[in-house]
C-alpha cells in the first residue's frame, strides 16, 4: 500500500511540476510562435491568429488556462484581460508602476513560472497582454523603473511584435497606470 501511495504522490508531483515549468526550448518556441503569428495575421487576421498570447501559455508552459473547448481556440488578449481576475489559478502581483511588483514578476519568471502583464483601456474596449520572460530587469528611461523583458504579439500592428524587449517597449508611459501583473499560482 505504501508503494502505491509513493507512486501516486510522485505522479501527482510530476503533473503539477510539468504544468508550472517553462519549456527548455522556450526561446525557440517563442520565435516559432512569433513567425506563425505574423504570417497568420498577414493571411487571415482571424481570432485564431489573435489568440497567440493564449496559445503561448500552452506551448511554453503546457497550460490550457486560456483555452476554450466551446470555441475550440485559445483566448485573445482582450478575453484574457476580461477573464484573468476570475481565474483562481492566477494571482495579481500588483501594478506595473510599482517597482516591487516588477521585481516579484521577474523573480517568478526566473523560477520558470508563467507571468503576464495585462493592459485594459479605461473604456474596456481594448486590451493587450504580454508574457514576461526570464532574465534580468533592465532600466526604462521613459518609465523611470527597472522592468522585465517580454514577448508581445500586437494584433493591430503584427510587424511590430517582438520577443525580448522591455515591458516599457510594449506599453507607452500613458498606459502605465492601467497595467497589472499576474502570475500563475
Amino acid at each position: 500500500m505504501k508503494a502505491y501511495f509513493i507512486l501516486f504522490i510522485s505522479l501527482l508531483s510530476f503533473g503539477v511540476g510539468k504544468t508550472q515549468t517553462l519549456s527548455s526550448n522556450w526561446e525557440g518556441e517563442l520565435e516559432s510562435l512569433l513567425a506563425d503569428f505574423q504570417s497568420c495575421m498577414q493571411q487571415s487576421n482571424d481570432l485564431n491568429c489573435k489568440s497567440t498570447i493564449g496559445k503561448s501559455m500552452n506551448t511554453l508552459y503546457n497550460l490550457k488556462d486560456f483555452y476554450s473547448s466551446n470555441s475550440n481556440r485559445y483566448a485573445t488578449a482582450f478575453e484574457i484581460a476580461n477573464e484573468i481576475d476570475n481565474k483562481t489559478t492566477w494571482k495579481k502581483l500588483g501594478q506595473a508602476y510599482e517597482q516591487e511588483s516588477l521585481e516579484e514578476a521577474q523573480k517568478l519568471a526566473n523560477k520558470k513560472l508563467p507571468v503576464i502583464a495585462v493592459y485594459k483601456d479605461e473604456e474596456g474596449t481594448a486590451a493587450h497582454v504580454v508574457l514576461i520572460l526570464p532574465g534580468e530587469l533592465i532600466p526604462s528611461g521613459s518609465w523611470g523603473l527597472q522592468v522585465p523583458r517580454v514577448a508581445s504579439f500586437f494584433t493591430h500592428q503584427p510587424e511590430k511584435s517582438f520577443i525580448d524587449k522591455s515591458l516599457a517597449y510594449a506599453f507607452s508611459k500613458t498606459m502605465l497606470l492601467r497595467i497589472e501583473l499576474y502570475a500563475r499560482n
